[in-house]
């Protein structure tokens, strides 16, 4: 990494995601912050590292989460039960 400002290529190395993984999070709006120069997106390493924190913290909350807030299936939400939903909900 050359100063403060890594490629996208070295912050999906730093984050340890690969950098689709990354584009996708900056296409969600949920990424962490960056910086566009022409065609390059510039990420700050302070940046990475407090967004990668807050992930961590999000993953622990959510693993302390009783099961029963576990996200539902689509057939689920619809009150399907299991061996009689429509083809397609997954």
């Amino acid at each position: 990494m050359k100063g403060w400002l890594c490629s996208e290529s070295e912050a999906a190395d730093f984050l340890e995601i690969s950098v689709d993984g990354l584009r996708s999070a900056r296409r969600d709006d949920c990424g962490p912050r960056y910086r566009r120069d022409g065609n390059h997106i510039w990420y700050h390493v302070d940046d990475l590292a407090s967004w990668q924190e807050r992930e961590n913290d999000f993953q622990q909350t959510l693993s302390r989460l009783p099961r029963e807030y576990e996200p539902l299936t689509v057939g689920q939400l619809w009150g399907y039960p299991e061996d009689k939903r429509p083809i397609g909900c997954d």
